[in-house]
């Protein structure tokens, strides 16, 4: 401890401070500081003693001490001390030598800042993904913390030129950014030595055994010492990382070193993450670049657009001057330019064509899998003969390849640079996935061609199979779909306007309409009698003039068979459709010549009009349908629907029903009508008549059932529970006795019936049954059954020929070529029709009355056929009869239809 008076004065010095001054204390105690330290020390101190006075607090200093070759550190506290009044004011003073922990403190001070330029600098990497950014900072970071006047990072180009690419760099001295070795010659003796990792260091150039080449390198630079570490990236020299100190020479410290090496580590790092970045852009980019040719084929069955595209895109992407796809084959003379895409100073080949078997050099191209890179055309062999062209097309350089489909050459996809350039594998396996993405889309444009063209070909189809599904074969007419979907519409119109608002009900009703229904008379005595062939010819020719009796806004349909329907759109007044069924009488009554016959043909017509009652169109149609029956039935050109038709035919409806179920509920009743001979009056047979015992109806007589069993089909089961019956009692009859055994039974067979093709057998199985010959059944069918199946007519006619079965001709006269047929058909008995007969019982007959009755009885006569004449009721008529040789008859002079009982007791005593 020392002490000192305020005036500067030692009082007491230590042991230490006299060996510090290299005096002793008898030296230094009362003497000011003036007369032993410095005039800069003294000053220093005096303040220091004059602080402590003034505010009588202790100062707490650190002072900075050469001993010798040594610098220390000496912590000192200057403190009051109790002096005696009027005394000046001693201080105490105590010194601590902290050289050691202040040496330590300043380490960790330095290590803790070295920590954290590395942990800035990594951060900077992993924050950062721009290599620029992060090699400033770093340069930077290692420039402050070494306190050297330059740092900065050399890159090398693949040639081992290269350039300065980042600095930081100090005043005064040179910016030295951007600056590249002179001679290469000069680096390339350092590559080997650097590449393995090692580093250089140099103290004091002037001193330093370098070569004078590198010494004059440093001295341009202004550099004293440096420091160069290599940065090696995937084992391959990148750059150097080099410090410069400027001011002076410099000793670089181990600890430094460590330090810039880890920094080199981790500029290494940051560079291969940038190099791998780069590489992923690229690669991002390319695949982008192919996605976007892979979507446009996607998304285009345009070849031309999708080449056009494709080479538009490689154009920007290759940063060439054209780039273009040729289309052609291995064994094509010439190949052709089909789209291109080109910078202005290169000419667009867009359709020019080039020799292809004697260009050896497109010819490799197509024979090899693999793209084919000419950095140089001037030095490629196999187009010497062809350097005129390549440089009126100015290519310097060209990237090539096959354009290749399940190995069949399609074409090639070439990009041209204007001078000598080298193509990268990246850039390589980029073309070669575009042309084989091009492949595809040349396949699938082919395929989609040949698949228009099937298309076309379908919609044809389609648009036919449509055209046939809604119209008739036959005619060309629309069929019953189409004409009820026209009809659906055209009342959905109606309905519209009918229940349109008030405000519109003052326009005319133009969506008024009406439905004809055709069906021609006598049409099936056509077809039959004179073929189908005819017949379709006939119903084409109908089909020709019910168009040219219509507007374009109607439609005329076929609904099938000999059924047509006609709809009239628009009708100002109902009366049109008068009108128009009149026309297609007119045009029908026309003479039809079908080959060498002339044919006449008439409609029935049934006509609808539209109603608010009519909800759909089948509605219509049935009621149509129901007009035109009635037509038929009255004989007259047209009939227009009214309520009580409908009626009419819900009766029919409903009689159908019942007849459906007459059969099985055994409701049929058979009736029996004697057949007497003339000249004897005795009973040589019945003809069987069946009667419906309907259940609210009453008995019914054929009249009101046998039309509706025939168009139901149930005429055919009903004929044959007739005929079973009928031979069932004639057999009951031959068993009461041989004075009956000669009696006959006449069955009625419809034309449904004569056409099954099991007749003969149910014939044979009711005689059989019934324990009857076959002379004992007679049959009875119409001229309209001879002629339905001629063919089919014979032969049965022939069958029961060898079964004695006789045929009778019922209704005779009444028929058209009744006379032709007599002689085409073994028919035995000819019946004359009742309507004959009951003409001579009225009083209004005439002697040509009788004369055509008698004309008929002479012809059967004539022709060896029995004579039945029906419908007798007076005595007169039967004399005259009998005068005339007819043999036999039936009616109500006789009896009427009888029960089966009523009909045995007339047996067994009759009353004629």
């Amino acid at each position: 401890m020392n002490f000192y008076d305020e005036t500067g004065r030692y009082q007491q010095v230590n042991p230490y401070t006299t060996d510090f001054l290299e005096r002793p204390a008898s030296a230094i105690e009362g003497r000011r500081l003036d007369e032993i330290h410095p005039p800069e020390t003294v000053a220093i101190y005096m303040e220091r003693i004059a602080q402590v006075v003034a505010t009588q607090q202790p100062m707490v200093v650190e002072d900075r001490v050469t001993q010798g070759d040594a610098e220390r550190i000496l912590q000192t506290v200057l403190f009051p001390v109790l002096s005696p009044p009027d005394e000046p004011q001693l201080l105490g003073l105590v010194a601590t030598d902290i050289t050691d922990v202040v040496t330590a403190r300043e380490h960790l001070k330095r290590q803790a800042e070295q920590e954290r330029l590395l942990r800035d600098i990594t951060g900077n990497i992993r924050r950062s993904l721009d290599l620029d950014t992060v090699l400033n900072s770093t340069v930077v970071g290692i420039r402050e913390f070494l306190a050297t006047d330059r740092a900065l990072i050399y890159q090398f180009n693949a040639d081992w030129s290269g350039s300065i690419r980042v600095e930081s760099v100090i005043e005064p001295w040179i910016s030295v950014l951007g600056e590249t070795l002179p001679d290469l010659r000069f680096i390339a003796r350092y590559v080997g030595h650097y590449s393995q990792g090692h580093m250089t260091q140099i103290t004091d150039i002037e001193s330093a055994d370098i070569s004078s080449a590198y010494r004059d390198l440093l001295k341009s630079y202004q550099v004293r010492a440096n420091l160069v570490l290599p940065l090696v990236i995937d084992h391959r020299l990148w750059g150097l990382l080099c410090m410069h100190h400027c001011r002076a020479p410099r000793c670089w410290q181990s600890d430094e070193i460590t330090f810039v090496e880890q920094i080199a580590d981790q500029v290494e790092i940051a560079i291969q993450q940038a190099l791998l970045l780069h590489q992923t852009r690229i690669r991002a980019q390319r695949e982008q670049v192919l996605n976007e040719i892979v979507t446009d084929i996607r998304n285009s069955l345009d070849l031309e657009e999708i080449m056009t595209r494709t080479t538009q895109k490689l154009l920007i992407e290759f940063q060439v001057g054209r780039c273009v796809v040729i289309r052609c084959a291995d064994e094509d003379e010439y190949f052709e330019y089909q789209a291109c895409a080109a910078t202005p100073e290169m000419a667009d080949l867009t359709g020019h064509r080039l020799p292809l078997q004697d260009n050896s050099y497109v010819l490799s191209i197509l024979a090899q899998e693999i793209p084919r890179a000419t950095a140089d055309v001037t030095n490629e062999a196999q187009l010497a003969s062809f350097q005129p062209l390549v440089q009126s097309l100015n290519i310097g350089s060209l990237l090539s390849v096959a354009i290749r489909h399940e190995g069949i050459v399609r074409g090639i996809l070439c990009v041209h640079h204007a001078t000598p350039r080298s193509w990268t594998t990246p850039e390589q396996i980029l073309i070669k996935q575009v042309a084989d993405q091009l492949a595809i889309a040349i396949q699938q444009a082919e395929l989609y061609q040949q698949a228009q063209a099937e298309i076309l070909q379908r919609q044809r189809l389609e648009n036919q199979l449509r055209h046939d599904a809604l119209h008739d074969s036959l005619t060309g007419l629309p069929n019953r779909t189409l004409f009820l979907e026209r009809l659906q519409l055209a009342l959905q119109r109606y309905q519209r306007r009918l229940y349109a608002p008030s405000e519109l009900a003052s326009e005319p009703p133009l969506t008024e309409f009406a439905v004809l229904f055709l069906d021609l008379d006598r049409f099936k005595v056509i077809n039959d009698s004179l073929g189908h062939t005819v017949g379709d010819q006939l119903l084409k020719l109908v089909a020709d003039r019910l168009k040219k009796c219509l507007r374009d806004i109607d439609i005329a349909a076929r609904l099938g068979g000999d059924e047509f329907a006609i709809l009239l759109e628009d009708l100002g007044d109902p009366q049109f459709a008068a009108d128009v069924a009149q026309r297609i009488h007119n045009i029908l009554a026309l003479p039809i010549l079908l080959g060498d016959r002339e044919v006449f043909i008439r409609a029935s017509i049934g006509i609808i009009l539209s109603s608010h009652h009519h909800t759909v169109p089948e509605q219509i149609v049935q009621n149509a349908d129901i007009a035109m029956y009635e037509a038929k039935k009255k004989g007259c050109e047209f009939v227009i629907f009214d309520a009580s038709m409908h009626a009419i035919a819900l009766e029919k409806m409903n009689l159908e029903y019942d007849l459906q179920h007459a059969i099985k509920r055994a409701e049929f009743r058979l009736y029996f009508q004697p057949i007497v001979a003339l000249v004897t009056s005795k009973i040589i047979g019945f003809e069987a008549l069946v009667r419906w015992q309907h259940p609210t109806r009453g008995l019914l007589f054929p009249e009101a059932f046998i039309e509706t069993a025939e168009d139901t089909g149930l005429i055919a089961a009903l004929d044959l529970w007739v005929l079973n019956r009928a031979c069932e009692q004639l057999s009951h009859w031959h068993q009461m006795g041989t004075e009956f055994s000669h009696l006959t039974v006449s069955v009625n067979l419809s034309g449904r019936q004569f056409s099954q093709p099991d007749l003969i057998q149910q014939i044979d199985q009711a005689l059989a049954s019934a324990n009857l010959g076959g002379q004992y059944l007679k049959l009875e069918i119409t001229e309209s059954v001879l002629i339905t199946n001629s063919t089919l007519t014979v032969q049965i006619l022939q069958e029961l020929r060898v079964r004695n079965i006789q045929v009778c001709m019922d209704g005779f006269g009444t028929g058209y070529s009744s006379l032709s047929y007599l002689h085409q058909f073994p028919v035995n008995v000819l019946k004359i029709d009742k309507s004959f007969i009951l003409t001579l019982n009225s009083p209004k007959a005439d002697s040509r009355d009788y004369e055509i009755v008698k004309a008929i009885i002479h012809l059967a006569l004539n022709l060896h056929l029995e004579v039945v004449a029906e419908g007798i009721e007076h005595p007169d008529v039967w004399a005259y009869l009998q005068k005339n040789e007819c043999q036999f008859g039936q009616g109500y002079h006789f009896a009427p239809a009888l029960a089966a009982t009523a009909a045995t007791d007339l047996l067994l005593d009759p009353t004629f």
